[in-house]
Parts: C-alpha cells; sequence; structure tokens
C-alpha cells in the first residue's frame, strides 16, 4: 500500500488524495497505480502545492471502502479498520450505518 494512493473503488483506477489541517484534497484520478504513484512523486517534490489540487470532488460514494488484495472490501478511516466483506452491497450498508452513528461501534447495535 502506498500513502495517498488509493483504488478507486470497482472502477480500475487510482486517486491521489492528502489531508492538510483537516481538509482533504484531490489531486487527481489515474488508469493505473503506477501512474498515480509516479505523480505522488511529482507532488513531493513541489511539496504538495495546492496549485495542483482538484476544485472539484471526486465521486464519495465508495468513499472509506477500500479492495484488498484478496477481493475482499474494507471499511477504513483514519487508519482505523471497521471490518472486511465479501459482497460491496454489504460493506456499503456497513460504512452508511457507521457514518450515521458518528463512527461509533456502540451505536450501530442500537440500531
Amino acid at each position: 500500500m502506498v500513502a495517498n494512493v488509493y483504488d478507486y473503488g470497482r472502477t480500475g483506477k487510482w486517486i491521489i488524495r492528502k489531508e492538510f489541517k483537516g481538509k482533504e484534497y484531490y489531486y487527481g484520478i489515474f488508469n493505473t497505480k503506477k501512474e498515480a504513484i509516479k505523480y505522488k512523486y511529482f507532488l513531493i517534490r513541489n511539496f504538495w502545492n495546492l496549485k495542483y489540487a482538484q476544485n472539484r470532488k471526486y465521486d464519495t460514494k465508495y468513499r472509506y471502502i477500500y479492495r484488498t488484495k484478496y477481493g475482499t472490501f474494507k471499511i477504513q478511516k483514519n487508519n482505523k479498520s471497521y471490518g472486511y466483506f465479501h459482497d460491496i452491497r454489504n460493506a456499503l450498508n456497513e460504512r452508511d450505518l457507521l457514518i450515521k452513528c458518528n463512527w461509533d461501534l456502540d451505536l450501530i447495535c442500537c440500531i
């Protein structure tokens, strides 16, 4: 896994995003992981200059959901894992519950 380079859901594409002072910035979408990593190193050489950040938001449908190398789907936020799922629909449903409960696992049991 490469920091700031993420699998873009089921699209097969890769995105670069980085958080500064609690705000998330999007730096592009790429057809391959190799292209994304190459551009990430360009960003590092340019100190993650915000002029390269995109103003538009990427589709958040798959936000916090990552495909693992084993073909399962993992829900993760701030380097904390919230579970693995074999089906993307189950992962999306669980992620939506977590968001609704402000990521408090104890509150999910009450819903």
